[in-house]
Parts: C-alpha cells; structure tokens; sequence
C-alpha cells in the first residue's frame, strides 16, 4: 500500500489492515509525489517475478491473480495480461460490463482507448522495470501502451476481474486527459497514421470533450459513462452486490 501524502483518513484505513497482516508492505513518507513517481516507485521496489496493479477505489474479484497467473504460465512470451471489468458507480450500483467484446489488439484499438482497462494489469516485472511511466499530466497508461507496443505481447481475459469505479467523471480531469491524448498524438502519431487519420482523432477527441461538458453543466455526466458499458443481468447484478456487501460486513 502506497498512501500519496493522503489528508483524509487513509492512513487510519491502511495502518488497520497493515498491523493485521504480516504480507502487507505499507509505505507512507508523508510527501505527495502523484501518481506517475508512485507508479514508478513500485516498479523499482518490486522483487517478484510479476506485478499487479490497481487502484484505491477498485475492487478486485476473488480469482484475479489465480487467473492472471495461469495465463502466464500457460503462455510463458506473454508481457502483460489485463482484463474486462464489471463498472460500478461511487454508491457502489452496477453499471455494466467494459472491454467485454473480441479483443482488438491493434495500434488504432490502442488510439481509440479501448485496449485496457489499466487497473486489470498485471505484468511481467522484468517488462514492467524496461517499460516504466513518464511523466504525462494524464493518460500516462495511453503513452506507455502506445510507446511500448510493437516491444509487447498482451493478453486480455474476457471475463471481468475488476470492479472499475466509474462515478461521476470529473470534467477537469476529463478535459485534462484530452488534452494530453493531443500532446500523445503529436508525438506517437506519425508513426502509424497519416495527417488525415490523426486530424480525425483529434476532432473526435475535441467533440468528445465537448459533449462531456455540456453535460457536466447538467451535472448528467453518468448519462455518458453508462453508454461505455454493456448491460448485465440480473443475476450477475446480484453476484456483484452480494460480493461487495460481503466484503464491507
């Protein structure tokens, strides 16, 4: 556990469960050096064969690491292996299903964001210490695929992982990510497209960010991240909620 600098009550949270288990490593310095020098400060302390990652708000399934690891073993050339995910709002309601449909692994799959889901990951260590972050305001998973793909052998488990936290999308943030896609396009881009592939990309990466605003005015922006997932049924709405209240009970 890594705790960024947190001012609310994450040590409290995070010290609970450190004290209660001898195989947690809980690093707290009391700086605040975001996300990107976190990411990288884990990749560097890490001396095991494989690395996972997710985020604080996420919620893993139970066979996660079970499944990730078979893949690995069964397919000893793969570098990294990621997931689908089941999305879930900040009240912890089931939105649907992300990433459930035939993989695409393709540059321009990559481009279109819709490759992975980055807290599925788990990767090779010896991978992950050549291929470490750079420092993007935002998007920095999109850079490092794009940087690192024609170097990596991905796998994605159609069946989902991941509780992925999708609650109401921070429009700031949002309209932070677009524009670093921009910046990450100037300078990937002409690898792989032409001027007029890439100006396609940014007019729909600025219409995007456009629709997204407008509904932040109608504070609707839930509206637009239920369109990015599949429905579910009733039963695996029921296996999600039950999971979740098991964990808090």
């Amino acid at each position: 556990l890594i705790n960024d600098g947190s001012t609310d009550s994450s040590n409290d949270i995070a010290e609970k469960y450190f004290n209660s288990n001898e195989n947690i490593i809980y690093i707290n310095d009391g700086k605040n050096l975001g996300l990107i020098n976190r990411l990288n400060q884990i990749i560097d302390l890490a001396n095991t064969k494989y690395i996972a990652r997710m985020d604080s708000d996420d919620i893993m399934m139970p066979d996660r690491i079970e499944k990730q690891l078979d893949i690995f073993e069964r397919q000893p050339d793969t570098d990294v292996v990621s997931s689908s995910v089941y999305s879930i709002n900040d009240n912890n309601d089931v939105i649907g299903v992300r990433d459930y449909t035939i993989y695409d692994h393709s540059i321009e799959s990559v481009f279109k964001k819709k490759f992975i889901a980055h807290p599925t990951i788990m990767a090779r260590a010896e991978w992950y210490k050549l291929n470490k972050y750079y420092n993007f305001t935002r998007a920095e998973d999109l850079e490092l695929w794009i940087r690192s793909f024609n170097n990596t052998k991905h796998y994605r488990i159609k069946k989902p992982l991941l509780l992925y936290r999708e609650g109401k999308i921070n429009i700031s943030n949002y309209l932070k990510t677009a524009k670093t896609f921009i910046n990450i396009l100037n300078i990937h881009g002409k690898k792989y497209f032409n001027n007029f592939q890439l100006l396609r990309f940014k007019i729909n990466s600025n219409f995007k960010s456009l629709i997204y605003f407008i509904f932040s005015l109608f504070n609707a922006q839930d509206i637009l991240v239920k369109t990015r997932s599949l429905e579910i049924s009733s039963d695996k709405i029921n296996m999600i909620k039950n999971y979740i209240n098991k964990l808090q009970g």
